[in-house]
């Protein structure tokens, strides 16, 4: 997963780099260049596997 860096958000090198890492299945970017944190708060947990 590609991850852009944007005036918001600022440098997101660290995500690449867990990613690199640990290959995770899925990642989840909870802020303005992702899902807003209030969505991510009524989200399901199971909705998340």
């Amino acid at each position: 997963m590609a991850y852009q860096r944007t005036e918001k958000t600022g440098k997101l090198s660290g995500l690449g780099a867990f990613d690199k890492k640990f290959k995770p299945e899925k990642s989840l970017l909870i802020g303005e260049a992702g899902v807003h944190w209030q969505e991510f708060l009524q989200t399901n947990v199971l909705d998340l596997f």
